[in-house]
C-alpha cells in the first residue's frame, strides 16, 4: 500500500495520510478505553492499588525504561532501515536486486520460526534474563552487511535479521509485561 501510495500521490502525501490514519485510529481507540478501574473489570493482585494501575507517569519515572527501550526498539528500527535502503545497499555492494528479493524467503522463514521458538524459552527463563542476548542476531546481520560484499552475505544477513525480528516482536511484549 505504501509503495503504491508513493507512486500515485508521492511520498509526502503518503506519509501524511499514514500519520492522519494513526492519529485518527488512536483517537478512536482511546474513546473505547475504560474511564475507571472499576469499569475495566480487572483482576488485580491484592497488593496492587488502583492508583498504581492508573498512574501512567510511573513508567516514565522508572530508570529501567531508558535502558530497556533502546534494546527493544533497535530491531524494528534497523530492519525498517534495511528495508527502505536495500536498493542502495545492493547497488553499493554489487548485488542484484533479484537476489536480495529472493533472500527475503529466508527472512520470512527465520522470523516465523524464531517467533514460535522463543515463546517456550521466555516461559522457562523469562524475558528479562534473555534481554541481554536477543540482539546478537541483529549484531551479526549488521556486521555481515558492513564487512562483506559477497553475495553469500545477503542470505546470512536476512536470516539473521529475520531471527532478530521474530525474537523482538515476542520479546517486546513479554518484556513489557515483566
Amino acid at each position: 500500500l505504501v509503495v503504491s501510495g508513493m507512486l500515485l500521490v508521492g511520498w509526502r502525501t503518503t506519509w501524511l495520510f499514514g500519520a492522519v490514519t494513526v492519529i485518527a485510529g488512536t483517537w478512536i481507540a482511546v474513546h473505547f478505553l475504560p474511564k475507571k478501574v472499576a469499569d475495566a473489570k480487572l483482576d488485580l493482585p491484592k497488593h496492587t492499588t488502583a492508583n498504581a494501575v492508573l498512574e501512567p507517569l510511573m513508567l516514565w519515572k522508572d530508570k529501567r525504561l531508558y535502558f530497556t527501550l533502546p534494546a527493544l526498539l533497535a530491531t524494528p528500527f534497523v530492519v525498517t532501515g534495511f528495508f527502505f535502503h536495500q536498493a542502495n545497499l545492493a547497488h553499493e555492494k554489487g548485488w542484484s536486486l533479484t537476489w536480495v528479493a529472493t533472500c527475503f524467503v529466508g527472512y520470512a522463514t527465520a522470523r516465523a520460526v524464531s517467533m514460535l521458538a522463543i515463546g517456550p524459552t521466555i516461559d522457562k527463563l523469562g524475558a528479562v534474563r534473555i534481554l541481554p542476548y536477543f540482539l546478537l542476531p541483529l549484531g551479526l546481520a549488521a556486521s555481515a552487511l558492513a564487512l562483506f560484499s559477497s553475495v553469500s552475505a545477503v542470505p546470512f544477513s536476512l536470516v539473521a535479521l529475520g531471527v532478530s525480528a521474530g525474537l523482538s516482536s515476542v520479546m517486546a511484549t513479554a518484556g513489557w509485561v515483566e
